[in-house]
């Protein structure tokens, strides 16, 4: 019986620190943040500075829709430009990179 009292009040303590937010400590550390919540400028604003940056360099034709991805803190705004089959070259109009923080361009590629 002894045995089953400490188990019985184990799996309680247990319970009970889990309830209170508690947590191993060998355990793995929780999240920081989640991707795209950290303090970065929002998609529609890297669009707007992706457009900017191709004015006088890339022709950008109106209704093309861009396609946006973040990863490691910066932004790559593709303006997709549709090829006739078997043809080669950019499947682009342009490729900007913006600094997912400032803003900041970093690169610019037209794909004309």
């Amino acid at each position: 019986m002894a045995a089953r009292e400490v188990f019985v009040a184990t799996a309680l303590a247990a319970a009970v620190a889990l309830a209170a937010g508690c947590r191993r400590e060998d355990g793995p550390p929780p999240p920081a943040h989640e991707e795209g919540a950290k303090d970065v400028i929002s998609e529609t604003r890297a669009i707007e500075l992706a457009r900017a940056a191709c004015a006088g360099k890339a022709e950008i034709p109106a209704g093309v829709r861009p396609r946006v991805s973040l990863a490691d803190g910066k932004y790559v705004v593709v303006f997709p430009a549709d090829l006739p089959p078997g043809t080669r070259g950019a499947d682009y109009h342009a490729k900007v990179t913006l600094d997912a923080k400032t803003g900041a361009v970093i690169e610019v590629l037209g794909g004309s």
